[in-house]
């Protein structure tokens, strides 16, 4: 709550100087989207090379071997899972399945 009282406070004096308020604009937008989250199980690096392929300031990219984590359950080597506001997609197998994950909002 406080971190979006100061975003609110800071939009009012945002468009006096907008280049002075780069990372309130990138922690707005990411309040207002959310994170992707990103869970690739094992070493396929053709599937982290499809995340790499783009800027993704919002995502979280979990690779390689899994950790006690709940981030981590139920995932198998292969795979590609995306997440987004706590519901994840059907697992991407193939680069272009992941892109195609990604691609969806």
């Amino acid at each position: 709550d406080r971190a979006l009282d100061i975003l609110r406070l800071l939009g009012r004096v945002r468009p006096s100087a907008p280049t002075a308020f780069c990372f309130a604009m990138t922690a707005a937008l990411l309040q207002h989207e959310g994170t992707t989250e990103i869970v690739i199980p094992g070493e396929d690096n053709r599937l982290l090379s499809v995340v790499r392929e783009a800027w993704r300031p919002h995502a979280v990219v979990a690779w390689g071997e899994p950790v006690n984590s709940p981030l981590w359950a139920d995932r198998v080597s292969g795979a590609a899972y995306v997440c987004r506001h706590y519901t994840c997609q059907l697992p991407a197998h193939t680069p272009d399945e992941l892109r195609e994950r990604l691609a969806t909002k």
